[in-house]
């Protein structure tokens, strides 16, 4: 943005910013993205599970180092949201890694930062606090003290990632080093892990399906951004066409879902019919070779897709228990009506279920957790919990609808889409939907005080 200097004479004197070139997050954007495709190269030879760790190491030292260096740090929380879905399976599982490390880092961030917090005053924020608050006095009532604190420490990420936006993305081309590295990161992590898939440990395909998103949701927040930088848009949209077909290789339905949103979100920023005609011919084409390259997948997504809609299996069988697990959590609720179970109860309420009359037989006899964040918290915390989810979810859709700019309602449309499907099958553990959040209330923030000084910028001009 322009600086004005307005003195007792008409004259008006333009200090212009330094070129995007010769700035410090490019300089950190170069280093971050060739060492991650170094390292993702040496997977080949030392395999995907060491190069998981690695890359999560970048990012851990990277998102420390951003305490002093609030570029470098938001490249490395990029790192780390990315990798979320495979480190809470590969890598923080014991030892030096612990499943928390991040939420951890998260705290302390918080705790540094907390000034940074005070100030915000945007909807989703407050929102999340009178909602977060709400569940930290819920554990007073629950019956797993230990699953309620690890529920509240993984939807508090998102004030952390807060911070880091916040700090880390003056300079507004930092947004696309963030959508380039966190892009690079999940397109060459799933090739070199569809290429060793066999050796590798099965992991569940809608929490595997948040690796590619959560890419999707940087390049989604770098759309909503202006940038002259052609060559790395482009870039961008290569490894964007990638991860929809990593996404879609899963056979997750609602990651395709929300891939696909994201996907038509990204091609509305593209400004002319033509253009965007052109993109979806030529991503089409780059989608139908990467994917053909991997036909025992295609297979299964096939049969993923027609089970769904097969009328010969059951409900139960179709959504993979999760019809079960809705039913259950909807009895437990009606049990406890305004307050629920408390934070983190869910898992033994539907243990000690006793009316299982139309239900299947998933996880009948053992305690299972809800695999979806609104039936967590329609049991869990009754109707004040689901009227304050509820507000939240429609959040960034109601702040982006007071901008007048295209880019940004359409951003608080999709950020709105995105959390009410993922909860359908996920809960509060996964840092991709809290980075999306954070970091959708940032962009629009800035872009919104970026009008504001435009409108400052041309009155001084015809004063």
């Amino acid at each position: 943005m322009n600086e004005i200097s307005i003195s007792h004479s008409p004259r008006i004197e333009l200090v212009h910013p330094q070129k995007t070139r010769t700035s410090r997050a490019n300089l950190w954007g170069w280093r971050i993205v060739t060492l991650c495709c170094l390292i993702w190269l040496s997977g080949f030879v030392i395999g995907f599970q060491r190069s998981v760790t690695l890359i999560t190491t970048v990012g851990l030292i990277a998102s420390l180092a951003g305490l002093a260096r609030p570029t470098l740090g938001v490249y490395g929380i990029a790192i780390l949201c990315t990798l979320d879905a495979l480190t809470r399976v590969f890598v923080m599982t014991g030892g030096i890694f612990r499943w928390n490390t991040v939420n951890y880092i998260m705290l302390m961030v918080i705790g540094l930062g907390f000034p940074v917090l005070i100030r915000r005053n945007d909807l989703t924020t407050r929102t999340l606090t009178v909602f977060f608050a709400f569940l930290a006095i819920e554990l007073l009532m629950t019956k797993d003290m230990e699953a309620g604190v690890q529920h509240l420490l993984a939807g508090v990420s998102y004030f952390g990632l807060l911070i880091y936006f916040v700090r880390g993305t003056h300079d507004l081309v930092t947004w696309h080093w963030i959508a380039l590295i966190s892009n690079t990161v999940a397109a060459f992590g799933g090739l070199l892990y569809f290429l060793q898939m066999d050796t590798l440990p099965e992991m569940n395909a809608n929490a595997w399906a948040h690796f590619p998103l959560t890419a999707l949701f940087s390049a989604c927040l770098a759309s909503a951004v202006p940038s002259n930088i052609r060559w790395l848009k482009k870039i961008i949209w290569v490894l964007v066409i990638v991860n929809i077909v990593w996404v879609v290789l899963t056979g997750s339905r609602g990651g395709i879902t929300i891939a696909s949103c994201c996907l038509l979100y990204m091609v509305s920023s593209i400004p002319g019919i033509t253009r965007r005609v052109m993109f979806l011919t030529s991503a089409t084409i780059l989608g139908l070779i990467v994917a053909s390259q991997f036909s025992d997948r295609q297979d299964y997504v096939m049969h993923r897709i027609d089970k769904s809609v097969d009328g010969e299996h059951s409900l139960s069988s179709r959504t993979s228990g999760r019809s079960d697990l809705a039913i259950g959590g909807w009895r437990i609720f009606l049990k406890n009506p305004l307050f629920g179970v408390g934070t983190g109860g869910f898992a033994v309420a539907w243990k000690n279920l006793d009316d299982r009359v139309g239900m299947g037989t998933y996880a009948a006899d053992r305690e299972s957790e809800a695999h979806s964040g609104w039936v967590k918290t329609l049991a869990e915390g009754g109707l004040i919990g689901i009227a304050l989810h509820i507000v939240f979810v429609l959040s960034p859709f109601l702040v982006g609808m007071r901008s007048r700019k295209k880019s940004i309602w359409q951003l608080g449309l999709l950020v709105t889409f995105a959390l009410a499907v993922a909860f359908l099958s996920t809960e509060f553990q996964g840092k991709g939907l809290w980075y999306l959040a954070a970091g959708a209330a940032v962009v629009m923030q800035q872009q919104r005080r970026k009008r504001s000084s435009n409108t400052e910028y041309f009155a001084a001009i015809i004063s």
